[in-house]
């Protein structure tokens, strides 16, 4: 974990950089921890679940994070343990970007990562913390079945923020998750709630849908009990915003004319500036995840939804250690030093590889009879294979591949560098 750490840091074009023998590209902390083929080894045979408890497909107990399952309700678990939000919390989408095999894979065109595995969630609008978070998995899964002929943003909203019920918070959607309905029911759980609506939403005011403005500043305001309905017209679009936090003012806007014109100023409505700042707090999450973040390539889809758990992890432990114990921290690490404290302490030292201590004195090397073991050309049709003790050494070509050689030894029958001294070396020769 500490390597994977490392590498969100330390950026190369792919993992076997890291271990290259050009000085260039070889990073010796992480390296010296362990050899290529280990890492290598561990990568191909982790797992987070058992196969064989996995229900067949089909059957009511099937489920498609099954692979990763424990992960994602521990995480669930801790994220909302360890950290009470502010009253302003938003809802939104992240995605995990991946563009292989997976039968729950989304295609947003106007998401900046476009393909990948969505996943709903609810951050703090002012820390960014992300408190929880539901992996979508199609309509056929266990998010998606239509319950009651209930929306699907209506059941995201309120599975996400049911924790938080009777404690005054106010959420912040998009017009995907907004509508009457939703509005309603929070309002009556004691949670604030304020979004973006499309006109065609059943329930809005009948002048709202064909209203019409032209220009900035201008605005419409409907109540309807503790609901209250904006449209305010900015330059060339309107925005229309649903909310249940009855803020009736208006704050003035300044903008600067073009062309020696005199700066203009008109009214905007406090709720949709409220929103304005606090309806990104998912986007802002997604952010810090993608400074540092795991960037591996692997074919499969879970690979990628358990580095994503890992990256959000790192991020909220830095919002922890900025906040808390005792409040905000004076003087705080940046998020790059503590991605680094984080990675090295996991490392601790640690190293694969044998050595010999500092202070013990090298081995006298064995003289054994040359007549024994010689080098010979390699006979096979390819004539030529991989040298067996350039890897040991952490020697390789520039582009990370195994060094090979046309040379073998007649009576051990390994293949050995004649011109790098790997002979010599494999049979403790003095040279």
């Amino acid at each position: 974990m500490g390597i994977l750490f490392l590498m969100g840091v330390i950026g190369l074009p792919n993992y076997r950089c890291y271990w290259s023998s050009r000085k260039e590209l070889r990073q010796p902390v992480i390296a010296d921890v362990m050899s290529r083929n280990r890492y290598e080894m561990l990568t191909k045979y982790f797992h987070l679940n058992d196969n064989t408890t996995q229900r067949p497909r089909g059957s009511p107990e099937h489920d498609k994070l099954h692979k990763v399952r424990p992960m994602i309700d521990h995480a669930k678990r801790v994220f909302c343990q360890h950290y009470a939000p502010h009253q302003n919390i938003a809802v939104g989408e992240a995605m995990i970007k991946f563009k292989g095999r997976c039968s729950f894979l989304q295609y947003i065109p106007s998401k900046p990562c476009k393909w990948g595995i969505k996943a709903w969630a609810l951050a703090d609008s002012e820390s960014f913390y992300l408190v929880n978070f539901d992996v979508y998995v199609g309509k056929d899964g266990a998010d998606g079945n239509a319950r009651n002929n209930i929306p699907l943003g209506t059941r995201v909203v309120t599975k996400l923020v049911e924790p938080y019920y009777k404690k005054r918070h106010h959420v912040y959607f998009d017009n995907y998750f907004t509508s009457v309905k939703l509005v309603e029911s929070l309002a009556r759980k004691k949670t604030y709630a304020t979004g973006t609506v499309r006109k065609e939403r059943l329930g809005l005011p009948v002048p709202m849908k064909s209203l019409k403005m032209k220009q900035s500043g201008e605005m419409r305001k409907w109540q309807k009990g503790r609901m209250m309905a904006v449209s305010w017209q900015e330059k060339k679009r309107q925005v229309n915003v649903l909310t249940s936090r009855n803020v009736t003012g208006n704050m003035e806007l300044r903008r600067p004319g073009k062309r020696g014109q005199p700066e203009q100023r008109y009214l905007k409505p406090i709720t949709i500036q409220d929103y304005t700042e606090n309806f990104n707090g998912v986007d802002k999450s997604d952010q810090l995840r993608q400074y540092y973040g795991i960037a591996n390539k692997a074919n499969k889809w879970w690979k990628y939804l358990f580095w994503f758990l890992c990256d959000v992890t790192m991020v909220n432990a830095y919002i922890l250690y900025k906040e808390g114990p005792g409040g905000p921290r004076p003087k705080p690490n940046t998020h790059l030093h503590f991605h680094l404290e984080v990675a090295t302490a996991l490392v601790a030292g640690f190293t694969s590889r044998k050595r010999r201590a500092s202070g013990d004195a090298p081995e006298a090397a064995v003289i054994k009879t040359p007549t024994v073991h010689e080098s010979t050309k390699i006979t096979t049709t390819r004539g030529i294979r991989n040298c067996v003790l350039c890897p040991r050494e952490g020697r390789f070509t520039a582009a990370g591949n195994k060094i090979q050689s046309s040379f073998e030894c007649v009576k051990c029958g390994v293949a050995l560098c004649k011109d790098r001294g790997c002979f010599a070396a494999f049979h403790q020769y003095q040279q």
